[in-house]
């Protein structure tokens, strides 16, 4: 938040990850991810390592929040693109059986 008040954009797309989301998701920070999106982060926005925010999430989660919060903004759970191809790909590559679990309730396929 602090980086937010002194003029840092939520929005900028780039880096490693795609974007500042993608990367708050990627370490399941649920705060940071958050208040991203509150400022203006797009949830739904593509590129980086990961492809997209939610197979960031898939990959590292360590609990369903960061899930959560992009599930419920409709993000594509089908979206192909990045290292391993889906969020559930990437999912179940890395034995996320809770994550994948919750992208196939959420109609991934």
């Amino acid at each position: 938040q602090l980086l937010l008040d002194h003029g840092a954009v939520a929005t900028v797309q780039g880096g490693l990850l795609g974007n500042a989301a993608a990367a708050a998701a990627s370490v399941n920070n649920n705060v940071v991810l958050q208040t991203l999106i509150d400022a203006g982060a797009d949830a739904h926005a593509t590129g980086g390592k990961f492809g997209s925010t939610l197979q960031a999430a898939a990959i590292r989660a360590t609990d369903m929040d960061c899930i959560d919060i992009l599930l419920n903004l409709a993000v594509n759970v089908n979206f192909v693109g990045g290292k391993y191809h889906t969020a559930l790909i990437a999912a179940a590559y890395f034995d996320r059986m809770d994550v994948v679990s919750r992208l196939l309730d959420s109609g991934a396929d």
